[in-house]
């Protein structure tokens, strides 16, 4: 729980600002990003600077933790500048409480991007997975939630971070699976489909995306053989569908996948990928996200 305790207007002055920066103690803060410290400090020499920015300090028993505000501060420092600032001070229960606060800072992404939430969260630690991968889980749950088609979530940050979470296993076995593929794997229409595939079908996603991600000797018209094809065409011409020149966009991604997984799944083989309108609900057979019979009489599984 966070309690607000009060705000307070200084001016800081440089000697100010380095015993504020003291409070810098928050272990998953973000590094300082020069050109940003440079930026501010310019603005501060320029007399450009908001008076009054407002800078975040939070109570953890007996330590004081500065949870936004490092820039300004160093800023100030660098520019040699004194600046007017509100100073808002909270009380937290927990460091977890402490991290919460620290991602709902600029809102808008502008500043704390997927890497300083997760990094915040602690995400990588939790979820046994390397930064990377846990930015690829990220990623990929992000896709599921925005319908398999890549429109706005307006879920903030967080929430999605508590739904990678519930993906873990799923993950885990998805990147098992796939050990050695192609980078291209691990895109977000891709990785969605094979989370949701691991889900509800374990056993067979399992040899599906094993396959998909070798190509040990399969079939010519072998679903699995057709998504390999895709993926390391992907990897070559990333922004140019070869066969008709056709842009790649993320919803196609995503259908062409479960049309291939969907094949496999009905025992069918696969002359060609068919995705006839991306713009469809995507359908992955043997999960809840199925479409209808009726819905499928173009042939088209995707």
């Amino acid at each position: 729980m966070v309690k607000f305790l009060r705000n307070i207007v200084l001016e800081v002055t440089p000697e100010k600002a380095v015993e504020l920066l003291k409070c810098n103690t928050f272990g998953r803060q973000r590094n300082i990003n020069k050109r940003r410290l440079a930026r501010y400090a310019s603005e501060m020499r320029a007399g450009r600077f908001i008076a009054g920015t407002q800078i975040h300090i939070m109570q953890l028993g007996a330590e004081h933790i500065l949870v936004n505000g490092q820039h300004t501060l160093s800023a100030i420092v660098e520019s040699g500048i004194s600046i007017m600032l509100t100073i808002a001070y909270s009380a937290a229960d927990t460091m977890d409480d402490v991290a919460r606060t620290y991602i709902h800072h600029d809102p808008t992404g502008g500043s704390r991007g997927q890497d300083d939430v997760m990094k915040a969260l602690n995400i990588p630690t939790l979820m046994e997975m390397s930064s990377a991968q846990s930015a690829k889980m990220y990623s990929a749950v992000r896709f599921i939630k925005s319908g398999f088609s890549r429109k706005d979530v307006i879920d903030s940050k967080e929430d999605v971070f508590s739904e990678v979470m519930e993906w873990m296993l799923e993950g885990t076995a998805f990147f098992d699976a796939t050990k050695g593929a192609s980078a291209t794997i691990y895109n977000a229409p891709i990785m969605a489909v094979g989370l949701v595939t691991f889900r509800y079908q374990e056993k067979l996603a399992h040899e599906f995306w094993k396959q998909v991600a070798q190509d040990d000797g399969l079939r010519k018209n072998d679903p699995r053989k057709r998504l390999h094809e895709l993926i390391e065409e992907c990897k070559l011409r990333p922004n140019v569908f070869l066969k008709r020149e056709r842009a790649i966009t993320p919803a196609y991604l995503a259908r062409a996948a479960a049309t291939t997984w969907s094949a496999f799944f009905s025992g069918k083989t696969l002359s060609k990928i068919l995705v006839y309108d991306v713009d469809r609900e995507i359908n992955i057979k043997g999960t809840p996200f199925v479409r209808t019979e009726l819905d499928l009489l173009s042939g088209e599984a995707a």
